[in-house]
C-alpha cells in the first residue's frame, strides 16, 4: 500500500480532509470475490470510500469500462463511494468537504 498521494488531486484532497479533521486510509484495498480493488481514500469503519477521477485516466475505454465494473462490485459490497474530479476539489473545496461530512453523518 502507498501512504502518498500519486496526483495533485489526492495531495490536495487529503489536505483538505486532514484540515476537517478526517481520519483516513489511502490506497485502501478491498477484496471482493478474489479480485483486489484500491479506493483512493477510505473510511473502512464506515465502508465509504472516495475516488478521485482524472479525465486523462478514465476518459480511455478500456480504463472506463474497467471503472463500471469495479464499482458495481464495490457497490454491492455495501461500500458508498464518492466520486470527484479536479476541478471539484479545487473549485468548490467547501463543497467536497460538506459532500463527505454529509456521506459520513448518513453512514
Amino acid at each position: 500500500m502507498r501512504s502518498r498521494p500519486w496526483s495533485e488531486a489526492e495531495r490536495k484532497a487529503h489536505c483538505l480532509l486532514r484540515d476537517a479533521g478526517l481520519t483516513f486510509q489511502t490506497k485502501h484495498a478491498i477484496r471482493i470475490d478474489g479480485e483486489t480493488f484500491f479506493l483512493d481514500v477510505a473510511l473502512p469503519e464506515l465502508r465509504l470510500g472516495i475516488e478521485l477521477n482524472g479525465f486523462e485516466r478514465h476518459g480511455r475505454r478500456e480504463v472506463f469500462e474497467n471503472d463500471h465494473r469495479r464499482r458495481n462490485a464495490v457497490h454491492l459490497a455495501g461500500w458508498l463511494i464518492l466520486e470527484f474530479t479536479w476541478r471539484m476539489i479545487t473549485d468548490h473545496p467547501d463543497r467536497f468537504v460538506e459532500t463527505v461530512l454529509r456521506a459520513i453523518a448518513q453512514r
